[in-house]
Parts: C-alpha cells; structure tokens; sequence
C-alpha cells in the first residue's frame, strides 16, 4: 500500500474488521494516512441482531469477552444496567462458560443464540439463559456463536434506584448532600431526583418534622 499499490481484503468467513485482526490492518492503514474504503458485506453481530427478535434500536457490541475469569465478570459487571441490547461473540468450546457466566451476573434474561450464519448449518434458537444453559450442557457446540441478549429493564432499574433510598430518612438525605456541600435548596433538588418525587414533596415532607 505505501508503495501505491492497490489492495482489496475479502473474507469469506465474516467480516473482516469486527473481532478480527483486520482491524490492524485498518488502523495501520490510517496512521500512515493510506485512504481505504468499505463495501458492506455479511456481518455476524447485525445478522445475529436482527434475527432475534429482540430490540435492534439501540445495541452494545462487546465482541468476545476476556478470556481471565476476573476480568470477564468485571466486564460483565460494568455492563449489567445497560438497557441496550447486548451482543457477543463466542467459540463453541468456551459456550458453557460463557453462558454460566452470563446468568450468574445477568440473571436469566432472554437470549437468542445464533450459529453459523448466512451459511449450511445456520442455527437460530431463541430462548431464556437458564434453558441455554441446559441445552448445552448436554451437548458438544459446534460453528461460531453470536449470542444477543436483551438489556436491563429499565422499570425495574428506577425502581430499585427509588427504593434503595428509602432506608434513609428524608433529613438523612439531604444532609448527605449538604456535607457533600451542596446548598440546602441543591441537596432538596436531588433527593426529589433520587426518589422520583417533586421538589415541593420533599419542602413539605421537611416542614412538617
């Protein structure tokens, strides 16, 4: 390329550039200012995406999780209020793992495993983490896995930020601002956030101590 040659990168095993060393060749490519281009072509991670019936609007890619324990279920951990579709890449050896993983940080949420896409064996099976779980357990894996998830539930989320408040006493509350130093008027603005009521909720609640 740097010697102006022309070069064109084709799979036909995905996409080149998603979870794959291609995105090397791309970044190399841009830090020595050679232009390139895409043409769209198969991709796994929207192909998986679509077929499962779940939420396409807003996704989160996080391609293949790390393979050290710790570091998987701190992944895990950060992206367990996300309310977006999940999306993963897997291999077949690591599934189980993967999926016992999932459910012990997740919970048993619904999940759609797709197989081999856009080739002979393709295999998209919709079901819940827990029935996942006791399919392959039972069986050996074969092809290449997306696994699609759906998100966290955004009603149950506000309802346990709301709730975790009330073990507080509403003066509790807004003197933990207070310290924090926020002005009295501030510290009332937030705990009305905190606790899904109105401002004046919360200046009549005080008054009346």
């Amino acid at each position: 390329l740097l010697d102006g040659k022309n070069i064109a990168l084709v799979s036909d095993a995905g996409c080149p550039g998603i979870s794959d060393p291609g995105e090397d060749l791309v970044r190399l490519a841009v830090e020595n200012g050679i232009p390139l281009t895409i043409v769209p072509g198969p991709t796994a991670v929207i192909s998986g995406l679509v077929l499962s019936g779940l939420p396409s609007g807003r996704f989160s890619f996080e391609g293949f999780l790390p393979m050290n324990r710790r570091a998987r279920n701190n992944r895990l951990e950060a992206i367990k209020g996300d309310t977006r579709t999940l999306v993963f890449y897997e291999a077949p050896h690591k599934l189980i793992y993967t999926l016992r993983d999932l459910r012990e940080v997740l919970g048993n949420r619904r999940i759609t495993i797709a197989r081999e896409l856009t080739k002979k064996f393709e295999e998209v099976i919709r079901f819940t983490l827990d029935d996942a779980i006791m399919k392959y357990q039972n069986e050996s894996p074969k092809g290449e896995f997306v696994l699609i998830i759906e998100g966290a539930d955004e009603k149950r989320i506000e309802e346990e930020r709301i709730s975790k408040w009330q073990e507080i006493s509403l003066e509790e509350h807004v003197g933990m601002y207070m310290e924090e130093g926020l002005s009295k008027k501030e510290a009332m603005k937030r705990v009305a956030e905190d606790r899904g009521l109105s401002k004046r909720d919360v200046y009549n609640s005080l008054l009346r101590k």
